[in-house]
C-alpha cells in the first residue's frame, strides 16, 4: 500500500521576516512513526500488559489512552480507583499499573 504523506511545515526562514514561510517538507508516515518510537508515553495496563480500554457506547468502539507524563497517568488511575470504589467495583483497578510505551504504538 502507498505511504501516507503528511505535510510538516517549518517556520519562517529568518526571524526578521516572519511573513515568509518555507514551502514545507513532506514527511512519510513511516518517518513519522520512526521518530515517535523514541518518545515515551505512559499507559495504564492490566497484569498481562494490555492497555485498559474505555468502551464508548455511542460509537461502539473502545479507546485506550496514553499520557505524556507519569503524573498525568497517575492522576487518572487514582481517580478511576476512587470512582470504582464509590461504585462498588474497586477490584477492577486493583492490579492496574502504569507502564512506559513508545508513542508510535500508544
Amino acid at each position: 500500500p502507498p505511504l501516507v504523506a503528511l505535510r510538516c511545515f517549518v517556520g519562517a526562514d529568518t526571524a526578521a521576516d516572519s511573513s515568509t514561510s518555507s514551502s514545507g517538507q513532506l514527511l512519510t508516515l513511516t518517518s513519522l512513526l520512526e521518530g515517535l518510537r523514541v518518545v515515551p508515553t505512559f499507559t495504564i495496563v492490566d497484569p498481562a500488559g494490555s492497555a485498559y480500554m474505555l468502551y464508548r457506547k455511542d460509537q461502539r468502539s473502545a479507546v485506550g489512552y496514553a499520557f505524556v507524563t507519569f503524573s498525568g497517568a497517575r492522576a487518572v488511575l487514582d481517580d478511576a480507583k476512587k470512582t470504582a470504589e464509590k461504585g462498588g467495583y474497586a477490584d477492577v483497578w486493583k492490579d492496574a499499573k502504569i507502564t512506559i510505551m513508545p508513542a508510535d504504538i500508544a
